[in-house]
């Protein structure tokens, strides 16, 4: 009982943080989504082939 009181608490009495997402975080983001779209077609064609296999 005591946290939830404690946790809406915080949340009643909170005050904006006023952060920000570091610059280089967003460079991050879009080489992760390059490396993905990459990976995309090698993983298919390994799907593919063995699926091929079976059959």
């Amino acid at each position: 009982m005591e946290k939830i009181v404690l946790f809406f608490a915080l949340i009643l009495f909170a005050k904006p943080a006023y952060a920000y997402i570091d610059p280089s975080i967003g460079a991050m983001f879009i080489q992760g989504l390059i490396a993905a779209l990459l990976l995309i077609p090698f993983y298919a064609k390994r799907i593919i082939g063995y699926i091929k296999k079976i059959f």
